[in-house]
């Protein structure tokens, strides 16, 4: 039976050699070792809250969003286990922004994060097919006379994002 890694600490292993008193405050508090007062008075913020979550889907196997985060691979840095550091690399949220992976495949860390607007977010997905470029690619077959549906074959893109790139100017 594996014991717990913290120095003093006896208590069996439940995950990432850590028992499960430890294991929370690493979840809740970026250290297994701290004390549960909080000294950076943000506690209530949207940025603490992001933060938070932030942790939760990539070190939480129980979070319902595990899978796409920690489940693949992705992890927080080190230094951004404690919120005073996220905060000082990221700083205030401007409003209506979210957190943001530049590369969806990278982890969380300052120089892969930024804040970012919802239509920043949808165009930054895994499973986002279009780019600039092939925006451009459609509107200029569909120029030359080409048919919607064949540029959807074509192009192996779903037929009513290709009509929404022409008609509605999506993508621009």
């Amino acid at each position: 039976m594996e014991r717990c890694k913290v120095i003093g600490c006896n208590k069996e292993v439940k995950r990432k050699e850590l028992c499960s008193m430890h294991l929370t405050r690493l979840y809740r508090h970026g250290d297994v070792n701290a004390n549960h007062r909080i000294t950076h008075h943000r506690y209530n913020t949207k940025e603490y809250l992001v933060w938070n979550s932030m942790k939760n889907r990539c070190l939480n196997p129980n979070s319902q969003f595990y899978k796409h985060y920690g489940g693949r691979g992705i992890v927080v840095c080190d230094e951004w286990l404690k919120f005073e550091n996220f905060y000082a690399d990221m700083g205030d949220a401007p409003r209506k922004y979210t957190l943001d992976r530049i590369d969806n495949d990278g982890n969380y860390e300052p120089k892969n994060c930024r804040w970012a607007t919802q239509t920043e977010q949808l165009r930054n997905t895994r499973r986002n097919v279009l780019n600039m470029e092939k925006a451009e690619e459609i509107r200029q077959l569909k120029g030359q006379g080409v048919k919607i549906k064949e540029i959807s074959k074509r192009m192996d893109i779903n037929y009513y994002t290709v009509r929404n790139v022409i008609y509605r100017g999506i993508w621009r």
